[in-house]
């Protein structure tokens, strides 16, 4: 039986019963025995109901600890401005250029995000560090993740940027981190991503069937052997890596395959994205529905051999629920979902803020810049359209792990945001109550699991 009630929700799988308590996060297990629809109607009508000892127990500990859920809107804007808008780490997005030409590319026509100003500039750069200096109040690590496009194509603005971090701040902690399509990479490159610890994210769909079908140089060449290349150097120069994939509903079906080659590439994370394609002057919502229902029914062979792996003790590079397990983890009470509008926010080439890099370009969705710092207007306003279209999240179960899900996905032009699909909702719910499950079924079995570097790392670099 799944079902919410109140503060929480329980769900069952195989021979696993759990209660899931999302307000405080706390997820207790009770035995099969345990007749659920009794214990609740004791609880919402006072029936006289004959009680095992097993259920007895569960009422007592769901009474003392129901309360109703608060129906107040989530306000974004209050809870930015509780953190001082503090914008501690971003994507500069160094070169809105590309020297591939990617058929489903979001940044546009060789990733220019419609932008005529390609390549940053020193001067924003200097603006940009600056600005997130003076924002780190907490002395936390700022992170700068160089962005395109393909950010190599703007090399000697990473070396500034790196430069100037340590001579004109050495009080700071930087991480520096890059997404790129290895091509462009030499030896020289490799070096300085060696000598300055650069966390970097390499761009690659597979083996070369699949990787060529999308990922084009401007000639309409394949760029994977190129790619491969590239990732040699990293090897042999002893510059960790990790993978990102994005696979249409075509290859779905060869998910595990895909990642089987991936894997062999020597990262130490993989991660297998959906392709999306937006339409932002439509009000429909973006996602076909009938092509994400076809990827989780694939995902699911794969997720089970990944719980596999970790149970065993080894630690899949590979696992789709680490971002729901972090969420439980440290429990951050908080519909802000994956650093948007904070360590997520994206910097255009131009200077402009925006609430990470899959909006750059998109009318009315900056909200400031490197030069004047943030907008609150431009901001509250963009925020005020996500909380109202978004009111029906403040009641569900899953609303501190799902976070409202990708926010560009509700994205529309005009600065302006939608509803989820309702069936897209629902796959979403069935999304978290799985990785709950997966969670406490590893947590019991296997607790150290969630000690490790796979789970606790910072990945924000996708």
């Amino acid at each position: 039986m799944k079902c919410q009630y109140k503060n929480f929700y329980f769900t069952n799988r195989d021979d696993l019963n759990i209660a899931y308590d999302f307000e405080n996060n706390k997820i207790i297990s009770y035995p099969l025995t345990v007749n659920l629809r009794n214990v609740l109607a004791k609880l919402s009508e006072n029936l006289d109901i004959e009680f095992s000892d097993d259920e007895r127990d569960l009422y007592n500990y769901l009474k003392m600890n129901l309360k109703e859920v608060d129906e107040a809107q989530f306000n974004s804007y209050d809870y930015l401005e509780k953190n001082g808008f503090q914008i501690t780490s971003a994507s500069l997005m160094i070169a809105q250029n590309c020297n591939l030409h990617c058929t489903y590319c979001y940044g546009g026509d060789s990733g220019q995000y419609h932008s005529s100003k390609s390549l940053m500039t020193k001067e924003v750069a200097k603006l940009a560090i600056k600005r997130l200096v003076q924002d780190n109040r907490k002395d936390s690590e700022i992170v700068i993740n160089f962005f395109g496009g393909e950010p190599l194509m703007n090399f000697d603005l990473i070396q500034f940027v790196v430069n100037e971090c340590k001579s004109c701040y050495p009080q700071s902690k930087f991480a520096f981190s890059l997404t790129t399509n290895t091509t462009l990479i030499n030896s020289e490159i490799a070096d300085f991503f060696k000598e300055n610890c650069f966390r970097v994210m390499v761009s690659i769909d597979g083996y070369k069937e699949i990787h060529n079908h999308h990922r084009k140089f401007r000639n309409g060449t394949g760029s994977f052997d190129k790619v491969i290349e590239g990732i040699q150097i990293l090897k042999e120069k002893g510059v960790e890596f990790r993978i990102r994939a994005t696979l249409d509903h075509r290859f779905y079906d060869k998910y595990q395959e895909i990642n089987d080659f991936l894997k062999s590439l020597g990262s130490d994370r993989v991660t297998i994205s959906r392709l999306v394609n937006y339409n932002d002057d439509q009000l429909t919502f973006p996602l076909n529905i009938s092509d994400i229902k076809y990827e989780s029914a694939q995902l699911k062979a794969y997720l089970e051999n990944a719980v596999k792996e970790a149970l065993a003790g080894k630690f899949p590079r590979n696992f789709p629920y680490i971002s729901h397990f972090k969420k439980i983890v440290f429990a951050e009470r908080s519909l802000m979902n994956c650093g948007a509008y904070e360590g997520g926010t994206a910097i255009s080439s131009d200077g402009k803020y925006y609430p990470c890099h899959r909006f750059v370009g998109m009318e009315d969705f900056d909200f400031g810049d490197v030069f004047n710092g943030v907008n609150k207007e431009k901001l509250e306003k963009q925020l005020s359209s996500l909380d109202e279209n978004t009111r029906y999240c403040n009641k569900c179960f899953g609303k501190y792990i799902c976070q409202r899900s990708c926010f560009r996905d509700l994205a529309k032009s005009g600065g302006r945001y939608i509803q989820h699909d309702p069936e897209y909702c629902q796959l979403l719910k069935d999304t978290v109550d799985d990785a709950l499950l997966t969670y406490y079924l590893i947590l019991v079995k296997r607790p150290e699991f969630f000690n490790t570097k796979l789970l606790i790392e910072d990945n924000n670099l996708s």
